[in-house]
């Protein structure tokens, strides 16, 4: 039959499984959260790129036809930075609920290693009791009776 002290122990076990789950998850949210925002830089950066190229082009002297293609694309690469920034925005919130679930499940494996620190002292302290009262039978014995048994006096 298991002890309140072996089921402690197997619920700690368990909440430090789950603790590593939210780690994983945790991280692989992070690494989620960083592509998206690595491909959103990316984005912006194409967008400068393209915007000093249609300047250089507009110095030189461009057609209106070229304008007009510049200008199309640049408001589809606009409407892709509002998504990628939208997804970077999701990623981010997924990495919130991850590092929230991870602190969660941190703190129920604590309170629970806390619940067995607290549950052995408690047994070490009732122990230490049960030894003290012997002790202390065995003293007043020794007084009442005299040493090795033998009453005093006679």
């Amino acid at each position: 039959m298991a002890t309140a002290q072996d089921s402690i122990e197997l619920l700690i076990d368990l909440a430090a499984r789950q603790t590593d789950v939210r780690a994983r998850e945790l991280a692989q949210a992070l690494k989620r959260e960083t592509s998206e925002d690595a491909r959103l830089v990316m984005l912006a950066d194409y967008r400068r790129g393209l915007l000093a190229t249609l300047a250089e082009s507009q110095r030189r002297g461009t057609s209106s036809g070229a304008l007009q293609n510049y200008t199309t694309f640049l408001d589809r690469l606009d409407a892709a930075i509002a998504q990628q920034q939208a997804a970077v925005d999701r990623a981010k919130g997924h990495s919130e609920a991850a590092r929230s679930g991870l602190n969660a499940a941190e703190r129920k494996r604590k309170s629970l290693e806390t619940l067995l620190d607290r549950r052995i002292e408690g047994e070490r302290r009732k122990e230490n009791r049960r030894e003290q009262k012997q002790h202390d039978e065995i003293s007043t014995r020794i007084s009442v009776h005299g040493r090795g048994g033998i009453p005093a006096g006679d």
